[in-house]
């Protein structure tokens, strides 16, 4: 392991660390686990999205160490996870239905016989 992967390893155990330590604080309204839960049940695209995030940064982090950084790197990077964030800082809030109003889906199964011979 190179120096700069160590420093690395020790600035995210450290930022990991502090959320843990804040998650854990009872003045705090901040929970870590809603960063992977969604409606209190864990969320696949949540942990593949960090698991992603983590990942690319990683290899972002190598390239440009490398010396082999270019801008079509910069540019995925930043279409697959800041234009998603930016998009939705600027997004208008969708209003929720009015009161008293609800939502009725019907679904209809046919079947259909076919006759043996024909």
């Amino acid at each position: 392991m190179e120096t700069p992967d160590i420093v690395a390893l020790i600035v995210v155990s450290l930022l990991l660390f502090s959320f843990w330590k804040t998650h854990r604080d009872p003045n705090s309204s901040i929970n870590v686990f809603d960063l992977v839960l969604e409606n209190g049940k864990l969320s696949r695209i949540a942990c593949a999205f960090w698991g992603a995030f983590g990942l690319l940064t990683w290899v972002m982090i190598k390239v440009t160490q490398a010396g082999a950084m270019e801008t079509g790197y910069v540019m995925a990077y930043g279409a697959a996870f800041v234009a998603p964030i930016i998009a939705k800082m600027f997004s208008l809030p969708t209003p929720p239905p009015p009161a008293g109003t609800t939502t009725t889906l019907t679904s209809k199964v046919v079947e259909t016989k076919l006759e043996e011979g024909k």
